[in-house]
């Protein structure tokens, strides 16, 4: 639960990292536009450390967010 709890947070920080912020709302737009689909519920969950998530998901993920898969799973 510890890792999935710490990928959540540094979702979060990525998030912050936009200008503007990106809200959940927005993100799952944009991971549904590249073929994630996901919803704000599912999103929430996994930021919470609630769910955990496949490895299609986590590359999705990263590309959206502009980091890269390793960084949001070290």
């Amino acid at each position: 639960m510890e890792h999935k709890k710490s990928v959540g947070e540094k979702i979060v920080k990525c998030r912050a990292r936009f200008a503007p912020p990106l809200s959940q709302r927005e993100l799952v737009k944009r991971l549904r536009e590249a073929g994630f689909d996901i919803s704000i519920a599912e999103l929430a969950e996994i930021e919470a450390g609630n769910r955990s998530l496949k490895q299609y998901e986590v590359t999705v993920l990263a590309g959206v967010l502009n980091t890269t898969a390793y960084q949001l799973l070290s």
